[in-house]
């Protein structure tokens, strides 16, 4: 497909959104970083002397994503590293749920919500993504990019992002 590259770089544009969403929003202030260390204690079985360091980690990681999901020299690294990050959250967020045991969702920092089962969809939709646009980074051969359509990408990705941001926002609006 003549375009596919395109559709690649808007969700490599969406997954740096919302991990660099993710990242600012436990960065923002101690209390944010706080709720997300509470959060990987609960939600990951994690000791509370190591919550801090897997936090910490967490936000390395994050940080990562962010960064090599937009260089074009590293861009699959940094998707299948989006791919595989989500999908542990994804099974953690399963586990705590099919446990029993009830936390906050911390993802985007202060602002949280009761972990539910659309976080683990969230997260294995966004998973999907990175490792389809992963294999055709990868696999297809290389097209060199044009700004108008690099631009066009990184604007469909940006209502993407706040949709996927704003996810527990919208769900309360709907289900009331």
């Amino acid at each position: 497909m003549e375009y596919a590259h395109y559709v690649v770089w808007g969700v490599q544009f969406t997954l740096a959104g919302v991990f660099l969403a993710a990242l600012a929003g436990k960065l923002r202030d101690g209390r944010a970083r706080a709720g997300f260390v509470s959060a990987v204690t609960t939600i990951a079985a994690v000791p509370r002397g190591w919550a801090g360091a897997v936090g910490t980690a967490v936000m390395g990681v994050e940080a990562a994503v962010v960064v090599t999901v937009l260089v074009p020299a590293t861009r699959v690294i940094g998707l299948i590293l989006a791919a595989g990050t989500l999908t542990v959250f994804a099974a953690a967020l399963g586990r705590a749920l099919a446990s029993g045991r009830r936390s906050s969702c911390a993802c985007f920092g202060a602002r949280s919500s009761p972990l539910a089962w659309r976080h683990v969809v969230r997260n294995v939709l966004l998973a999907g993504a990175a490792a389809a646009a992963a294999g055709h980074a990868a696999l297809a051969p290389p097209v060199p990019p044009q700004a108008l359509g690099v631009l066009t990408a990184a604007l469909a990705a940006t209502p993407v992002v706040i949709l996927i941001v704003s996810l527990d926002d919208l769900w309360e609006l709907i289900t009331g």
